[in-house]
């Protein structure tokens, strides 16, 4: 199977979001962080369920507060930077036992063995080198939403078969 798709800047955001949502470590630390903040800034007379109430609230505002400026980061990383490999047209073929990618640029072969994970959100395809390096296969890169389907689902199928 083969697509065809240049990648966008959405695209881009797309993947850093997939990123910054698998990323544990970073969860845990923005999490702490509101944790710290949410529970510095508790009203005094607050007791009981209405403290814990509270700080649910609090912390879960500013866990999204700062996972909302991680985002703006990450949109003015890809906006500064423009990765002439990642915004490039890209051609992606799965064959039974590899995974390849080429563009102008590069050429990248691998065997599903050694692909990290892949994962399917956003409309778009995630298929992972590494925990940090993936590449992203938008849906629009089919002409029907079936045709993307059936691509996502052959390379899970191919990556599970040989993992």
């Amino acid at each position: 199977m083969v697509a065809r798709y240049t990648n966008t800047y959405l695209d881009a955001l797309a993947f850093s979001t997939v990123q910054n949502l698998r990323s544990v470590p970073l969860l845990a630390f923005v999490l702490a962080i509101a944790g710290f903040v949410a529970w510095s800034n508790l009203p005094d007379d607050a007791t009981g369920l209405v403290k814990a109430g509270t700080f649910s609230l609090m912390a879960l505002l500013i866990f999204v507060a700062l996972m909302a400026l991680q985002l703006l980061f990450n949109a003015y990383w890809f906006a500064a930077n423009k990765d002439k490999n990642f915004f490039t047209e890209h051609n992606v073929e799965l064959t039974e036992t590899t995974f390849i990618a080429s563009t102008a640029h590069t050429r990248v072969e691998i065997k599903w063995a050694g692909v990290f994970a892949v994962r399917r959100a956003f409309n778009r395809l995630f298929v992972f080198e590494g925990p940090t390096r993936a590449h992203c296969i938008p849906a629009r890169a089919f002409s029907l939403r079936p045709e993307f389907a059936a691509f996502a689902n052959r390379a899970r199928e191919y990556w599970h078969r040989a993992s």
